[in-house]
């Protein structure tokens, strides 16, 4: 029932991946340049009722998005809105809206970074 939700009503984020180089000067530097496709989520603004299952994170995040239980996303990836890109709070396992042993959605917080 979500999904069809999401794809009804969702629009298309692209996911990036990270990896790591040096600069010039042999210091690591770490790059959201690994193209994992994209997906459709549903955005909207972090709720009052939030606060209730995420403290703490509410007030640093901007936005959250609502995923396919499917979508290829990962702790340390970026996902770009609009061309804007955002960092993902939590962990797959913090992420997984579950109904039973189902996983109906992934929930995901994220703050701008661009």
């Amino acid at each position: 029932m979500m999904a069809n939700a999401i794809n009804r009503l969702g629009e298309t984020v692209q996911i990036w991946g990270s990896s790591s180089s040096t600069d010039a000067l042999g210091n690591p530097v770490k790059a959201w340049d690994q193209d994992k496709g994209t997906c459709q989520g549903v955005i909207m603004r972090p709720t009052a009722n939030d606060a209730l299952f995420a403290a703490g994170k509410v007030s640093d995040t901007d936005k959250k998005i609502h995923l396919l239980p499917d979508a290829s996303v990962t702790t340390g990836d970026r996902i770009e809105v609009d061309s804007v890109m955002y960092d993902l709070y939590g962990s797959l396992a913090d992420w997984k809206m579950k109904q039973g042993d189902t996983v109906q959605f992934l929930q995901i917080f994220l703050k701008r970074v661009q």
